[in-house]
C-alpha cells in the first residue's frame, strides 16, 4: 500500500482536521493508576508482618517500598492530564498543506481557547518515529525510535478563539513516508507545547507525511499562507549556546564547553551508583549458597557499574574546540587534563554531515541530538560539532562552519566512510577490553558453578557408583 493510499483510506486523516491523543490519554493514565494503586495496596493490606519479615531476610526487598509512591504519582499525572483536558478540549490541528510533505512544507495551525498573549512563547517539534516489535528474551515489546526530529519556537497570534499556533517545517525528502500500521512501520509526530499558569498546552498529533510530487510541492508554495512569527535560534557566542561562538586569528572557534552533557552525565553516574547499591544487596543473599559464583559475577556487573560511572564523568567533563578557517580545522578534544586531536588541511575535507547522534522520551516527547561529522576526501570522519538538539540547528551550526572555511570551498565527493584514528583510539581499546572481559566470563563463571557445587557433584558421583 503506498503512502497515499495510508493516508486516504485512514479514517482520523479523511480531512486536514485531525484530532490529538489527549481525548484518550487522560483516561489511559487513570486505568493504570486505578491498576496500579490497587494491586500495591492489595499486596500490603493483604502481606501485614509477611512483607515485614521479607523485609528482615533479604534488605532488597525494599526496593518494593517505592511502589504506593509510583501509584502517587501516576494519580498525580492522570489529575493533571484531566485538567489540562477540560481547560483546553479537542483543539485538533489543521494541516496546510494537506498531506504533510517530505521535501516540501509540513505545516498547520493551532487554536487554543485562551486569551491572547504576545509573550507566550511555543515549542513545535515535528519527528519521524519507526515503530516496531522487539523480541527480548522470551518476550516481545513494542519500541519505538525517532529517526528525525526538528524543533521551533514560535509566537502564538491572535484568533476567533483566542490564540492560534501556526508553524511550519521543511523535512529532507530522503525520509521515510507515513506507513499503515503494522509491526514495523514508520510515522510522523507532532509536539505542540505552550508554558502557561496553571495547566500547560501540551498535545501531541500523529500525521501524514507523504514523498508528494514536484508539482504538489510548487502548488504549495504558491499557495498564501499565514506567515510564522518564528523566534530564531541564533546561533552566537552567548555562553549559554551550545556551540559558543568566536572570532579567533585566522578563522572561527567552535567551543563545545565542559557540562554541556551534564544532565546526562549525573544520570550515569546516578546509574553507576544505583548497580552498585543492588549489586551489594544480591551479594548479601548469594554469597552463602553460590560464595565464588557470586563474586565472579557481581565483579564483573561492578566493572560495568564502574564503567557507566566514569562515561558519566566524561559526559560532563569532555570539552570539544573546532577552530575553522580558510586553512582548514583544528580539532582539540580535552578529557581528564588529557589534549588530543589534530588539523585537516581545508583541500583535503570533502563536506560537513549532520548526524542523529542520540535521543530521549518520556513516552509523551521526545527529543534528539545531532552531531556533526567532517568527512574527508578518502572517507575519514572526525567529530566536529556535538550536543545540538534538532535538525535545523545543526544545520545552522554547520551553515556556519563551511562560511568559516571559506568561499573557494564548497562539498565534493567522498570515498567509503571510515572512523579517523582520533576517534577511533579510545573506542577501539573499550572495545577489546570488553570482548576479554565477555570471554573471561563465559569461562570463569561454568567453572565456578562446577567448584560452588563440588559437594553435589561428590555426592552424586558416590551414588552413581554405588549403583555400578
Amino acid at each position: 500500500m503506498s503512502a497515499q493510499s495510508a493516508v486516504l483510506d485512514n479514517p482520523k486523516w479523511q480531512t486536514n482536521s485531525i484530532l490529538s491523543n489527549a481525548g484518550s490519554q487522560y483516561k489511559i493514565l487513570w486505568l493504570f493508576a486505578i491498576f496500579w494503586n490497587a494491586i500495591t495496596w492489595a499486596a500490603i493490606i493483604l502481606g501485614g508482618e509477611n512483607i515485614l519479615k521479607a523485609f528482615e531476610e533479604n534488605p532488597v526487598f525494599y526496593f518494593f517500598v517505592l511502589f504506593p509512591f509510583v501509584g502517587l504519582f501516576m494519580i498525580h499525572q492522570a489529575i493533571k492530564e484531566t485538567l489540562a483536558w477540560n481547560k483546553f478540549g479537542k483543539t485538533p490541528l489543521t494541516m496546510t498543506p494537506f498531506p504533510g510533505q517530505l521535501g516540501g512544507v509540513v505545516g498547520g495551525y493551532v487554536d487554543v481557547p485562551v486569551p491572547y498573549d504576545a509573550e507566550h512563547e511555543v515549542k513545535v517539534s515535528l519527528s519521524c518515529m519507526h515503530y516496531y516489535w522487539e523480541k527480548r528474551g522470551s518476550e516481545t515489546e513494542s519500541t519505538s525510535e525517532v529517526l528525525w526530529q526538528d524543533d521551533i519556537s514560535v509566537r502564538s497570534k491572535p484568533s476567533s478563539l483566542g490564540s492560534r499556533l501556526h508553524f511550519e517545517f521543511q523535512p529532507p525528502v530522503d525520509l521515510p513516508e507515513t506507513e499503515p500500521d503494522s509491526k514495523d512501520h514508520h510515522g510522523w509526530d507532532v509536539q505542540i507545547s505552550m508554558p502557561m499558569e496553571g495547566s500547560d498546552f501540551e498535545r501531541k498529533f500523529t500525521i501524514p507525511v507523504i514523498r508528494a510530487s514536484e508539482q504538489a510541492i510548487a502548488s504549495s508554495a504558491r499557495y498564501a499562507r499565514p506567515s510564522i512569527d518564528q523566534i530564531t535560534s541564533t546561533v552566537t557566542s552567548s555562553e549559554a549556546a551550545i556551540p559558543q561562538i568566536s572570532a579567533v586569528l585566522g578563522g572561527t572557534q567552535f567551543l563545545y564547553p565542559q557540562y554541556r552533557n551534564k544532565g546526562l552525565g549525573i544520570g550515569l553516574m546516578f546509574a553507576g551508583v544505583l548497580i552498585t547499591v543492588f549489586l551489594w544487596f544480591m551479594r548479601e543473599g548469594f554469597a552463602d549458597f553460590l560464595p565464588v559464583t557470586s563474586m565472579i559475577f557481581l565483579g564483573f556487573a561492578e566493572l560495568i557499574a564502574v564503567a557507566v560511572f566514569a562515561f558519566g564523568i566524561y559526559m560532563i567533563s569532555n570539552t570539544l574546540t573546532v577552530d575553522v578557517g580558510p586553512s582548514g580545522v583544528n580539532l582539540r578534544h580535552k578529557v581528564f587534563g588529557f589534549n588530543f586531536g589534530g588539523e585537516i588541511e581545508r583541500s583535503t575535507i570533502a563536506d560537513i554531515v549532520a548526524e542523529k547522534s542520540g535521543s530521549s522520551s518520556d513516552g509523551q516527547s521526545s527529543r534528539v541530538w545531532y552531531s556533526l561529522k567532517l568527512i574527508q576526501k578518502d572517507g575519514m570522519d572526525s567529530t566536529v560539532g556535538d550536543s545540538l538538539e534538532g535538525y535545523s540547528y545543526a544545520q545552522k551550526v554547520r551553515q556556519k562552519m563551511i562560511d568559516a572555511l571559506g568561499s573557494g570551498w564548497s562539498p565534493s565527493a567522498y570515498s567509503e566512510r571510515s572512523k579517523s584514528i582520533k576517534d577511533r583510539e579510545l573506542p577501539f581499546m573499550g572495545n577489546v577490553a570488553i570482548k576479554i572481559l565477555k570471554k573471561f566470563v563465559g569461562l570463569a563463571i561454568p567453572l565456578a558453578l562446577i567448584y560452588d557445587f563440588r559437594e553435589f557433584f561428590f555426592k552424586l558421583a558416590d551414588t552413581v557408583g554405588s549403583l555400578l
